[in-house]
């Protein structure tokens, strides 16, 4: 049977029609899928490319669509093989804008759904520049969610090798454990939240501990080199004292020797220890009565008998200042300077009767002359005969 030469025309037509579009799509036919449709998203005039680097494209189609927050954009125009990665040019209008360091995410509308690419700003760092055409993703900042073939391949791993299958086992196990020693399990559960809630609540403590552990880390990792020298020096030491043996076990058995003396002196002395130290507690205990004024009265002795006070407060420039007063009476020159002189207690006029000496006197005492009474001009006063028979004495005369 012979087909008709129309019919014949209309097939060599659509034949190299065919080869026209396998020459334009590379020499490669992956199916009409793989052809560029009409009335794509951000394929039209006023477009800009750019290019995806993708570890692995899966079922991803050539017209697969492109979303910016779950909006299409855009359109998947080629899938190309680059050094053992995918190369996606993707298209999109001029009014999208995206940042220069977008992310790009291949994923799947549903379980059996078709995919598509996601662009987006990126998440873990700041936005900078604007994507324009030309520019690529590159495979640091594209990833693939996790597609249909390795949900169920994950879903056979746990259902065959991950243990479910030993569910039983392990109940049954748990049972026979746990029968008999329910309030025990109940004790250590109530205890587990005891030392729990004390970790919690001293957590500042602990979290210190780990940044101070970390500090001597530190210090320590800065100085390996003095404590590997010290390391290494130690064997040296250890020598050293291997060597001198000898010398250190007689130095611990004199050591020890001296040890027994001492306690057995300790022993025989005690007795006069604390007796010498029941007599110091009097004296220490004056001095610790005579609190600051000992302090105080130890800088008097270099300006002796004046005051520092008194000095500092006298010279005032080119002149002094100076008030002195004298007590030259004779009860008081008594009191201050003779006070304790045997032979003075029974002078005539000296102690007033209160001071009299018990020793015999050392020395004749001249009898005094009687004095004459006293006259209008004179030196008058009380005690005028006493202080005249004193001087008298002292003087050779009256």
């Amino acid at each position: 049977m012979r087909m008709p030469r129309r019919a014949a025309a209309r097939l060599g037509f659509a034949a190299a029609a065919l080869a026209c579009a396998t020459a334009v799509s590379g020499c490669q036919f992956t199916g009409f899928g793989g052809l560029p449709l009409p009335f794509t998203r951000g394929t039209g005039s006023g477009s800009y490319t750019v290019t995806v680097m993708m570890d692995q494209a899966g079922n991803l189609p050539v017209n697969a669509e492109v979303m910016v927050n779950d909006i299409t954009v855009g359109t998947v125009t080629a899938i190309q093989f680059d050094h053992w990665h995918a190369r996606l040019t993707v298209s999109l209008p001029r009014s999208v804008r995206l940042p220069a360091n977008a992310t790009a995410t291949i994923g799947q509308k549903s379980l059996f759904g078709a995919e598509y690419v996601a662009l987006a700003p990126p998440a873990s760092a700041r936005p900078t520049g604007q994507l324009q055409g030309g520019d690529v993703i590159p495979l640091a900042r594209t990833s693939t969610y996790p597609g249909t073939e390795d949900v169920l391949a994950a879903l056979s791993t746990v259902l065959n090798g991950g243990g479910l299958n030993q569910l039983s086992t392990i109940t049954t196990e748990l049972n026979n454990a746990l029968r008999g020693h329910t309030q025990q399990a109940r004790q250590l559960l109530a205890n587990l939240s005891v030392l729990v809630s004390s970790l919690n609540v001293q957590r500042t403590a602990i979290v210190r501990s780990l940044q101070g552990l970390d500090a001597l880390s530190a210090q320590l990792k800065a100085r390996d080199r003095t404590l590997a020298r010290a390391i290494d020096s130690i064997p040296a030491g250890l020598a050293v004292l291997n060597q001198n043996e000898k010398n250190l076990t007689t130095a611990l058995a004199a050591v020890s020797s001296l040890s027994t003396v001492a306690d057995r002196v300790i022993n025989e002395t005690q007795q006069n220890l604390l007796a010498n130290l029941r007599d110091l507690q009097p004296a220490l205990r004056r001095l610790a009565d005579s609190g600051q004024n000992l302090v105080t009265s130890i800088p008097l002795l270099a300006t002796f008998p004046f005051p520092a006070k008194a000095v500092d407060n006298s010279v005032r420039g080119d002149y002094a200042n100076l008030y002195l007063s004298l007590d030259l009476t004779l009860p008081k020159l008594e009191k201050a300077w003779l006070t304790g002189v045997p032979v003075l207690g029974a002078l005539p006029g000296l102690g007033n009767g209160k001071s009299k000496s018990k020793l015999p006197l050392p020395l004749p005492l001249p009898t005094p002359s009687p004095t004459p009474k006293s006259t209008k001009g004179s030196s008058g006063g009380s005690g005028g005969s006493s202080q005249g028979g004193v001087l008298g004495w002292l003087l050779g005369g009256s």
